[in-house]
């Protein structure tokens, strides 16, 4: 008898040691799990923290460098950079039509559009798939068209549109329309589904091509339809407007631009 309570009480014994190692492990256990959690919940944190640092930055940079393209809207140097798209009616209204005209979408990309008072610019990537001189200016012309449309019930009462050459060019103008008055309104009764960008051009207050590497490009049935002039239109010689499409033309791509559209 005495030999079995002996055995038991060992037993006993052996039980609560094995149950007292277990519980200590098991606490070590979990203790080692927690510190993890924590650490990896502190990281996550950090690293969120971090992220949300950066993107205020960027949003804050982003806002400054349009509000300074915006200021200085005579310079399209800025706005041709880098993509800027600055919050407005006439943005919402333009960014709009795009989404619902997919056809005119897929041709083209906003690079910038911007607002100061009544003038507005918009400027249009050049998509580098349209090798094709025609094929380059009948989208302009019917992005534009969207572009002027958009102005309708907004405070723009000039707006000037540009699409940019190639990517080698970098961010000169291939081709620029400034409208205002009474070639504004007339823009507002085209149809993107049917213009052709000679229609176009000519029916603007003003037009510019980049002369070598779109207006000498063009036959001389071509050059007759614009009067053989790399610059015109309806209304009077705007010097803002020459003075933005000359601000696209920088040091870097200005011995390029003959390699463009052919």
């Amino acid at each position: 008898m005495k030999r079995i309570l002996g055995a038991t009480v060992i037993l006993i014994v052996i039980i609560a040691v094995i149950a007292s190692v277990n519980f200590t492990m098991q606490q070590q256990h979990n203790q080692r799990a927690a510190s993890v959690a924590t650490s990896k919940a502190r990281a996550a944190k950090a690293s969120r923290k971090h992220a949300k640092s950066v993107s205020e930055k960027r949003a804050a940079s982003h806002s400054a460098a349009v509000a300074s393209a915006a200021k200085n809207i005579n310079s399209a140097t800025a706005s041709t950079e880098s993509a800027l798209i600055q919050d407005s009616t006439f943005a919402e209204n333009l960014e709009s039509a795009l989404l619902t005209n997919t056809a005119i979408k897929k041709k083209v990309t906003i690079q910038s559009i911007l607002v100061n008072g009544s003038i507005a610019t918009v400027t249009f990537k050049d998509n580098t798939a349209l090798q094709d001189l025609s094929a380059y200016l009948n989208t302009y012309a019917q992005a534009a068209t969207l572009a002027l449309q958009a102005t309708k019930d907004t405070p723009v009462k000039t707006i000037r549109i540009a699409r940019q050459l190639a990517g080698n060019n970098g961010s000169q103008f291939g081709v620029a329309t400034s409208w205002s008055g009474d070639q504004l309104k007339h823009g507002l009764t085209l149809s993107a589904d049917q213009i052709d960008y000679v229609t176009f051009i000519n029916a603007a207050s003003r037009y510019q091509f980049a002369e070598s590497a779109i207006y000498n490009s063009f036959d001389t049935t071509t050059k007759n339809k614009f009067k053989n002039l790399v610059a015109g239109g309806l209304a009077k010689t705007d010097n803002n407007f020459t003075t933005w499409f000359a601000s696209s033309i920088t040091t870097t791509n200005s011995t390029s631009s003959s390699s463009s559209k052919k």
